[in-house]
């Protein structure tokens, strides 16, 4: 096996400054890119964008910065993406998230798609989240929106599948949109809290095995690794797939 997938974290959240600086900063050391999330389960939050920023600046790692488009009036929202652009923040994944846990979206907010014809313009690498949940014909409609990478989320082994359905799609397109993955880890210490919010998951002791199923797909070239309620698995993991030549 090539080992070709690039293979990056997902930044856990956490309530202090001290703590989320001190994950950021110890998977900058582990991995090359790092996927910073915006106000997970709806809960306020470090910002997206101003974590990103600090992980690119000051730590060297290349950021996929998450922006809740419906938190935002459409002017805020243009501003957040031309500021971000002009940063240096290119890779942005625009999601509709979590219901906020205070107060409500913002009346008129633009969804993911119109966020993405925006960045598009501004030569923003676009991302969009695929739920392999959806029919194919909702996840038609949302490749529709031609962002320049999709994540197919909700991945197990029994719905590998659903993946080349769903490049296949993007090929009719004649897109040149990237897939990626989007992969929960477990162990005994998160995989409660996994089940009773319903997430799928990986235990990371398969970690290797089921990035080789996916690699065997022949299309998927990024797999975000998310760790809900256990970041000590992030590091783990890289470890692991040190170990056996998927990160160098």
């Amino acid at each position: 096996m090539s080992k070709n997938i690039e293979i990056f974290p997902e930044l856990e959240p956490a309530r202090s400054k001290e703590i989320i600086l001190e994950r950021l900063g110890r998977l900058a050391k582990l991995y090359k890119r790092i996927d910073v999330p915006d106000v997970p389960l709806g809960k306020p939050s470090i910002s997206s964008p101003l974590l990103a920023l600090y992980a690119l600046s000051e730590l060297g790692a290349y950021p996929i910065m998450h922006l809740r488009v419906r938190d935002h009036s459409i002017v805020s929202l243009k501003s957040i993406i031309k500021t971000a652009v002009y940063l240096g923040l290119r890779d942005q994944l625009y999601l509709t998230g979590d219901p906020p846990l205070q107060g409500n979206y913002c009346p008129g907010a633009w969804v993911p798609e119109d966020a993405v014809s925006y960045g598009n313009s501004y030569g923003v690498n676009t991302g969009l989240l695929l739920s392999s949940r959806r029919s194919i014909e909702e996840i038609r409609k949302r490749i529709d929106a031609d962002a320049k990478y999709y994540y197919i989320t909700r991945l197990n082994p029994e719905n590998l599948s659903i993946v080349k359905e769903i490049m296949r799609l993007i090929d009719r397109r004649e897109s040149e949109a990237m897939l990626g993955a989007y992969i929960v880890l477990a162990n005994e210490h998160n995989k409660k809290y996994l089940e009773e919010h319903d997430i799928p998951y990986i235990p990371v002791e398969d970690i290797v095995s089921f990035l080789e199923k996916i690699e065997a797909q022949g299309v998927i070239e990024r797999v975000i690794l998310s760790s809900p309620g256990n970041s000590d698995l992030l590091t783990r993991s890289a470890y692991i797939l040190k170990e056996v030549g998927y990160l160098k």
